[in-house]
């Protein structure tokens, strides 16, 4: 691990698996919520990397966002791509092929501090590509935590501010809301039946590991497609307890 100002740059080993994800995740994730803008993860030794990994940088992903940590990965191996292809993590955080590059994506002057963030916005460096294809309603990474039941507990403000500017009702999309009867309610939409699925895999602690849907949603003007990022929660010694989903804005078309 080195520092640089508010950068902290962590070398992770040539295997991350089951055997050693868990202590991995829990070095990255308590890196997160100090006072810092940027964790770059040093994935360039990093050969073997199964579902675990890709669980494991997931919920550091996940968290990062919640403290507007911005989170970026070095990697060599193809077999590590596939892997964040997989997971869909190479569309939600910049993958650099050199720390270098990884250094120079934004400076310390120009990231906001961890305060600024409050409303989880998404890091500088992607939020320039995805402001060419941003429309009204989009207000950056959006997170929810499920129960064991499934039922929404908690959602960030970047989630409250999607459900105010596209006209939805609080009462119906926050906590105390059943994510799986909001699946069930629409009928036998197959992209709903699939998320439905996996949140429940995810809670029955059947799911292998990080699962990414692209799920369209609609406003009148513009149509929009979503990465939703589904991961399961578990406790200290392994056993699942909930589910955490994660969207993010993939593409917009404006009809002309």
């Amino acid at each position: 691990m080195r520092w640089l100002n508010r950068h902290a740059l962590v070398e992770l080993p040539r295997q991350v698996n089951q055997a050693n994800a868990q202590a991995v995740g829990e070095q990255l994730q308590a890196l997160v919520p100090r006072d810092l803008l940027v964790l770059i993860v040093d994935m360039r030794g990093t050969t073997v990397c199964d579902h675990a990994c890709g669980e494991v940088l997931a919920h550091v992903y996940q968290r990062a966002v919640v403290t507007g940590t911005d989170l970026r990965l070095v990697v060599s191996a193809d077999s590590v791509r596939h892997v964040l292809c997989m997971t869909g993590l190479d569309r939600l955080t910049p993958v650099f092929d050199s720390i270098g590059a990884a250094v120079a994506a934004t400076t310390p002057a120009e990231m906001p501090s961890a305060a600024a963030a409050a409303g989880w916005p998404l890091p500088r460096r992607r939020r320039a590509t995805a402001d060419r294809g941003r429309t009204r309603g989009d207000v950056g990474v959006e997170i929810a935590t499920l129960d064991h039941d499934g039922v929404i507990v908690w959602v960030n403000r970047a989630w409250q501010q999607f459900t105010a500017a596209n006209g939805g009702n609080p009462a119906c999309t926050g906590p105390g809301v059943s994510y799986l009867d909001v699946c069930a309610a629409a009928g036998d939409d197959p992209v709903s039946r699939q998320v439905a699925a996996t949140i429940r895999g995810a809670l029955a602690g059947d799911l292998p590991g990080v699962l990414s849907i692209e799920v369209p949603c609609h406003s009148p003007e513009t149509a929009r497609w979503f990465d939703v990022l589904i991961s399961p929660r578990r406790d200290e010694d392994g056993e699942p307890v909930g589910a955490t989903v994660t969207l993010s804005l993939n593409r917009s078309q404006t009809p002309t």
